[in-house]
């Protein structure tokens, strides 16, 4: 646990002022009442839906060292001798001191954006710098917002080499709060893709948020972009003087080649920067994911070897590919969260996966995904089309397709208009037979579909499930787990 002084405090915030307390310690900090360990410093945060400073009392009868406070203790119910430090402004107060901390430590910084394959990327890049024998810390759980990433730097001990955080953004402008308070050198942009257009408004948008990482790189800093993204490529380009990229196509920095996915286990094999590696996660996408990490660890300085990615378990990263076996179904579970790009790279996956002992029915459970704003009705529609197209392709080699498709919520919905626009303008051609086989059940939550496909489910079946995190479709995969099938 990360100790902090009240000298430090005051080094960190010139505009607090410390009411009482002055030779404490505090052992980490705390926005959270419900998570908060003894020792820690409570920073009490006017949020949308509450405000800290109701919970300070609260905080301090838990344990908590001191509480950082807007005011004066007693307006906040609090007596004269609290140990309490008031400032103008206790989020701007936590983002003060994070930087701080972060300029303290001294680290390398990877900072890791893109609409998807954060997280991954992220436990790529933890995976080969430790195996190189690093000394590295990175973003826990979710905490990759204006919240999440103070609170994450607040956690690093002082003799980290290399601090590699994800930023998650969702509405204009919210990248340039975000980056300046990590300032990385690296700063990585896996991907862009339709996804938060609700509030970003378009793919451009998307694009221009993400790339705004690169705005605030420290001045030696270097930009890692997908090379298969031309308008990525330009406008890293038009940002910051160096930019290194991966992918494959011809021209990359790092370029991946001889890709093989084992239709058995879903894992892929590949060249990456001339080295052989098969990445152990489900999906081929994954590789893209694989050589990026790998860059941003060279345009960081480190010297890794690729080859470590092949011992990865992404234990802190789940619902993102998992394949686990109840009853003699195997589920794929890669519902922690989607947006249409990913959504079609894992169906392309999950359309070729043939497991072992899986003679059984192919069935594709999707979710609404979130967000999408006006785009949402023809993008889940694409969704459906695309699937079509991946069954039609499959029936034309002869191979075996799609027996089920199971929608959950309602915005969803139209990706079951997608897969029967399809059924009906091929009903009289090679894939018609393939496509009409094709049974669709649409459902309105988690907790459905889980009742109904314990009702069909059999062993030998093989089932995928992606959705956006709202939608919370491990529900279902819980409910598949936890009784016995009814046998078919």
């Amino acid at each position: 646990m990360v100790t902090l002084r009240i000298a430090d405090i005051l080094d960190a915030l010139p505009d607090a002022y410390l009411q009482a307390g002055g030779s404490r310690d505090f052992s980490g900090v705390s926005i959270d009442t419900r998570s908060l360990r003894p020792g820690a410093l409570f920073f009490a945060i006017r949020g949308e839906q509450v405000d800290g400073h109701r919970y300070v009392a609260e905080a301090l009868a838990r344990g908590a060292a001191g509480v950082v406070i807007e005011g004066a203790p007693a307006a906040h119910g609090l007596s004269p001798d609290a140990p309490c430090v008031s400032v103008p402004d206790t989020h701007a107060a936590l983002i003060a001191l994070a930087a701080w901390r972060r300029r303290k430590v001294g680290a390398v910084y990877i900072g890791v954006t893109g609409s998807s394959g954060k997280t991954t990327v992220k436990e790529m890049i933890l995976c080969l710098l430790k195996e190189a024998g690093q000394r590295v810390v990175g973003t826990e759980g979710n905490l990759n917002n204006l919240f999440g990433l103070p609170l994450s730097l607040l956690r690093m001990p002082r003799d980290v080499r290399f601090g590699v955080f994800e930023l998650g953004i969702s509405k204009t402008g919210e990248m340039d709060r975000l980056a300046p308070i990590l300032t990385p050198r690296v700063g990585v942009v896996t991907n862009t893709s339709i996804a938060h257009t609700a509030t970003l408004g378009s793919i451009e948008g998307v694009r221009r948020e993400k790339l705004a990482l690169l705005r605030h790189l420290t001045p030696d800093g270097v930009g890692v972009v997908n090379g298969d993204d031309p308008a990525l490529v330009s406008g890293a380009r038009a940002i910051v003087k160096r930019v290194v990229t991966f992918g494959e196509s011809e021209g990359v920095d790092c370029r991946v080649t001889e890709v093989a996915t084992d239709p058995t286990t879903g894992a892929t094999a590949c060249v990456i920067d001339g080295a052989q590696v098969t990445i152990p996660l489900f999906g081929r996408h994954q590789v893209l994911n694989a050589a990026c990490a790998y860059l941003a660890c060279k345009a960081a300085g480190a010297t890794v070897d690729i080859r470590a990615l092949e011992d990865l378990a992404l234990k802190d990263a789940g619902r993102r590919g998992d394949i686990e076996t109840v009853g003699g179904v195997t589920l794929v579970i890669d519902c922690y969260n989607a947006n249409p790009a990913s959504t079609i790279a894992g169906l392309e996956s999950f359309i070729a996966f043939t497991p072992p002992n899986a003679a059984g029915r192919r069935i594709v459970t999707l979710g609404d995904m979130r967000e999408l704003g006006e785009l949402s009705a023809s993008e889940h529609t694409r969704v459906g089309e695309a699937l079509a197209r991946l069954v039609a392709e499959r029936a034309y080699r002869g191979l075996s397709t799609l027996d089920m498709l199971v929608t959950v919520g309602e915005e969803a919905r139209a990706i079951a208009v997608g897969l029967r626009k399809a059924q009906a303008e091929r009903r009289n051609n090679g894939a018609g037979a393939a496509l009409e086989r094709v049974t669709i059940m649409e459902v309105a939550d988690s907790d459905e579909a889980g009742r109904e496909l314990a009702k069909v489910a059999r062993p030998g079946d093989v089932i995928y499930f992606k959705a956006s995190r709202g939608v919370a479709l491990e529900r279902a995969v819980t409910a598949l787990g936890g009784g016995a099938f009814t046998h078919n």
